[in-house]
Formats: structure tokens, C-alpha cells, sequence
């Protein structure tokens, strides 16, 4: 007795499953890729995205084809540096490369030499968590190249990204969204939001991987054989996480910086700003108000006024010391 009958062959049937299940999958690649597209990695129907991925890098690195830009690496804390910031066009990479100094250094290094002559200047932000990051693997990143990125958003389509397609649809359509990432790559707020140093380390150890350090040094031999200027700094943070900062570590870690370029700015405290919670989001995040302020001072006369280098690093990290006691009592006064 036939218990299943087919107006079509077996091949035929099998025939329309293959092409049936292809045309799916190409639907589904088409709608996360290029309608959801949430990392922004083509920007087709959406200027800006929730989340970022390294194949959002190669969309900005795209944009050095056009004109110059000022790059930023670095990490969360250096993401909201936006135009204003730099007083100029901004290409912000710290959430899409993340701030490893070896992953910056490949990508750089595979970039055309147009894309290169149109990097006008480079800010890196040196946290204290992108030199203890282990040894990069994907080094082989090409971001030159348009097939290599073509192959790569498709072979990307794992569960993270199809998470982030269900975040992406929820808050387009919820309006629940606290930021965004525009389309040159700056973390923006979309409301200010209350200090919260729930959740935070107690006590904050530096440390550092020797690759990255080295890596950090073929980054600054790259800017400088480009003639391009090449600017390390080290982000503001808030009396309240001063207050859990194991000194003795944050002296070795940048001692370590040190070896690796002669001279860094470090605005880890910005008088009148670091121990008011109202410029911080949380501990070590600035809100953007806080980052203005901070590349206010960078950028004003007052800059050489936060160089560190060889000759003053124990000066330096005396003078925070002594910051604790005072940002302590008014980061009390301001929680009361």
C-alpha cells in the first residue's frame, strides 16, 4: 500500500528541496546581512547600529578611500569621541577592532597606500585592559580587500549575530534603546543615564602581555613612517574608581607604555571633572559630556600638563595617589 504518493520523481523532489532550502538560506543571509545588518557592516538601510563586529572596520576603513580622517582605537571608554571631540572628520574603531595593539597594527598594515595617506591623525587610547589581552590569532584580516569582507559577513552569520539581529529588530521597533553607534563608528547616548557603580571590581590590578607592548611599538614605528601623528592617551576615570586602583601595578603598566613610546597623555584626572560623577556613566565611563571635557583639555594649552614620560612617571602617580583622599570625601558628598 502507498503510504505517501508525489505527482514528482524522487530526483525531481529532491531536486526542489536543494533549490527550495538554497533560496531560503540566501533570503536569510540577504535580510541579516543587508536589511537587519546589525553590526552596520553596509549601512543600506540604517545609518547606525546597536552593536559592532570586526567586519564593521572594514566599512569604515572603506570611507579612508574618500577623503582624510582622524582614526581613534581604543576601547568602550574612548568610543564616544565623536567630530566635536576632535574638531574634525572622525573614524572611531574602538568598538569594532577593540584596542589590542598587535590587531590595530595588522589591520593598518592592510590598508592601500591611499587609505593610509588619508589618515590625517591617530589617537589610542591605552587602557589598562587591551595590553593584558593574549596574542591575536586572526592577524590575516585583509581589510583591503572586498571579497575577503564579502566572505566574511556571510561566514558570520552564527548565533551572536543572529542574537544581535533579534536585539537590532527589538529596539528599532520598541524605541528602548539607551545608544547607538553611528555610521563612522562613535558610541553615542541617547539620554543621559545616573551614575552606577554597581558591579565594579573592588580592586583594580594593571597588568600587561609583553606582545602587546611590542606590538604598541611597531604601532608608533608604522604612524611615524607614514608621517602621521600618532597620539597616545589614556582616558579620564572617576575618583571613584581611583579609589580601587592598585598604585604599585599602575606605575609597571605604564612603565611598560614607556618603553614602548617616549611620552603619553594621561588625563586619568582632569581637575574639577574627575571628581564630579555628573561627567560618568559608571566608574571608568565618562558620559560624552565627561568626554568633551576630557578632549577639551587635550587639545587646549594645558595638554603638556598631563605628559607622562620616563622623567616624571613617579611624580605622576604620586600626584594621583594624592587625588584619592580628595576625590574620595566629594565623591561621598555627592552620593549622599
Amino acid at each position: 500500500m502507498t503510504l505517501f504518493a508525489t505527482p514528482y520523481s524522487y530526483k525531481s523532489f529532491s531536486k526542489i528541496l536543494a533549490l527550495t532550502t538554497l533560496s531560503v538560506l540566501l533570503i536569510a543571509v540577504a535580510v541579516i546581512n543587508l536589511v537587519i545588518d546589525p553590526y552596520n557592516e553596509h549601512g543600506w538601510f540604517s545609518k547606525f547600529s546597536y552593536r559592532s563586529n570586526q567586519t564593521t572596520a572594514f566599512r569604515l576603513f572603506q570611507k579612508l578611500r574618500d577623503k582624510p580622517y582622524t582614526l581613534v582605537f581604543g576601547t568602550s571608554t574612548s568610543a564616544p569621541i565623536d567630530e566635536a571631540c576632535v574638531k574634525g572628520d572622525v573614524l572611531n574603531f574602538s568598538l569594532s577592532l577593540y584596542g589590542e595593539p598587535e590587531r590595530i597594527y595588522y589591520a593598518l598594515r592592510s590598508l592601500s597606500p591611499q587609505q593610509v595617506r588619508n589618515i590625517a591623525k591617530i589617537y589610542y587610547a591605552v587602557e589598562h585592559n587591551v595590553l593584558h589581552a593574549n596574542p591575536v590569532t586572526n592577524t590575516d584580516v585583509d581589510f583591503n580587500s572586498k571579497w575577503g569582507f564579502y566572505y566574511r559577513t556571510v561566514r558570520n552569520i552564527q548565533k551572536p549575530k543572529i542574537i544581535a539581529c533579534l536585539d537590532c529588530v527589538f529596539k528599532r521597533t520598541s524605541g528602548l534603546a539607551d545608544s547607538i553607534i553611528t555610521d563612522t563608528g562613535v558610541y553615542r547616548h541617547l539620554r543621559d543615564r545616573p551614575f552606577n557603580a554597581e558591579g565594579y571590581e573592588k580592586h583594580v590590578v594593571f597588568t600587561h602581555e609583553p606582545q602587546q607592548v611590542e606590538y604598541l611599538r611597531k604601532l608608533a614605528e608604522f604612524a611615524r613612517d607614514h608621517q602621521i601623528e600618532f597620539v597616545v592617551l589614556r582616558t579620564m576615570v572617576s575618583a571613584e574608581f581611583l579609589k580601587r586602583v592598585d598604585f604599585f601595578s599602575l606605575e609597571q603598566h605604564f612603565d611598560r607604555v614607556l618603553s614602548a613610546v617616549p611620552s603619553f597623555y594621561s588625563l586619568m584626572w582632569v581637575e574639577n571633572v574627575s571628581d564630579d560623577l555628573k561627567y560618568f556613566r559608571d566608574p571608568i565611563h565618562p558620559s560624552y559630556a565627561g568626554t568633551r571635557k576630557e578632549m577639551e583639555e587635550l587639545l587646549s594649552p594645558r595638554a603638556g600638563s598631563y605628559l607622562v614620560s620616563k622623567a616624571n612617571l613617579k611624580e605622576y602617580i604620586a600626584t594621583l595617589k594624592s587625588k584619592v583622599r580628595v576625590g574620595a570625601s566629594v565623591t561621598s558628598k555627592l552620593s549622599s
